[in-house]
């Protein structure tokens, strides 16, 4: 879905505003196999894999989030793995776009929006043994419960971000006609 206005239209000064909304979603309604993990898709039950099973969602990751043992006389008996299920893909996403003309100039920005979601955090495994980050007791308990077998490392994948912001120019005609003759728009922009 998008939507697009322009608020203000105003003598040399113009915003023009869009916003863009999508969603996925999916529900297994009937399987007539058993609940399955597609082969060659993970790596790591630690890190989420794939996981199809009726009443879940195309995307579901099953985490494993460690074990109880069970022990006699002592001895070891049985081994019970703990599992999750999150979902990767995100409840929805969106877009917010916005262009502010002045006279020649213009400023645009691109905003993302990504609500809900799991993702693996794989630099984070990475780093945290090293010890190099500044909150070394957060960074020891997640590496740890990693060890004990915990998917410490699926985390929430929602975010906010700018994603560009650009300020351009448009060179008067007279100076693009002396430039490169013929009529003819020429902007310089600076973007990030």
């Amino acid at each position: 879905y998008a939507l697009s206005m322009t608020p203000i239209d105003r003598g040399n000064f113009t915003w023009v505003s869009r916003t863009t909304f999508a969603n996925v979603w999916s529900r297994v309604t009937h399987l007539d196999v058993p609940c399955f993990v597609p082969g060659g898709v993970s790596f790591s039950l630690r890190f989420g894999q794939p996981y199809v099973c009726t009443g879940q969602s195309v995307t579901t990751l099953q985490v494993s989030n460690g074990w109880d043992s069970t022990f006699s006389g002592g001895s070891f008996v049985s081994r019970t793995r703990h599992t999750s299920y999150f979902e990767s893909a995100p409840k929805y996403t969106m877009g917010f776009s916005n262009e502010f003309d002045y006279g020649n100039f213009r400023l645009t920005s691109l905003f993302d929006y990504r609500r809900g979601g799991y993702a693996v955090d794989l630099t984070g495994l990475f780093v945290d043994p090293t010890e190099i980050l500044a909150d070394t007791a957060m960074t020891n308990a997640r590496f740890n419960r990693y060890l004990a077998g915990y998917g410490a490392y699926v985390e929430p994948a929602g975010f906010v971000k700018l994603r560009e912001l650009t300020l351009s120019y448009l060179l008067p005609k007279h100076v693009t006609t002396r430039l490169i003759g013929g009529d003819h728009d020429l902007r310089l922009q600076v973007s990030g």
